[in-house]
């Protein structure tokens, strides 16, 4: 009976521990690139930031915007390049990029996060973070080139 109890106790240890680490996971929106659908597939639904979900011909394109994430030197802070900033603080280009969007419709407006080498998980987290307390709706990260 014991082994039984012990066995179960590692399991049950193992859920706990694996579970607080979906939670962080799930706040982080993503805009992930869907693949366009074919002609004739039927399928008209899109991801986040494809487009239209229905064929309404006064819809808008989202309008995009990419933050460029990058280490100056190993061992220092991050940098930003983005909406017309060049190698400027995250806070600044997160500020000039809100500033650049001024009253237009924040959910029409997607930001994309483009990491360079080296750059740590934390920066990315905290400028996703900047983005969604500036009012962006719609920050993920950039895939492909």
């Amino acid at each position: 009976m014991t082994p039984m109890v012990d066995v179960v106790m590692v399991i049950l240890v193992f859920f706990m521990v694996s579970a607080a680490f979906l939670g962080p996971e799930w706040l982080l929106g993503s805009l992930v690139p869907r693949p366009a659908p074919t002609a004739g597939s039927g399928n008209t639904a899109q991801g986040p930031g494809q487009g239209p979900k229905d064929n309404d011909p006064l819809s808008t394109a989202p309008v995009r915007f990419t933050i460029d994430l990058r280490l100056p030197a190993p061992g220092l802070a991050a940098v930003a390049t983005g909406a017309g900033l060049t190698d400027a603080p995250i806070e600044q280009v997160v500020e000039a990029l809100k500033a650049k969007v001024g009253e237009r419709s924040m959910t029409n407006v997607e930001v994309l996060l483009r990491p360079g080498q080296g750059v740590p998980w934390g920066a990315v987290v905290r400028t996703h973070e900047l983005c969604t307390k500036a009012g962006f709706v719609r920050v993920g990260p950039k895939t492909g080139r």
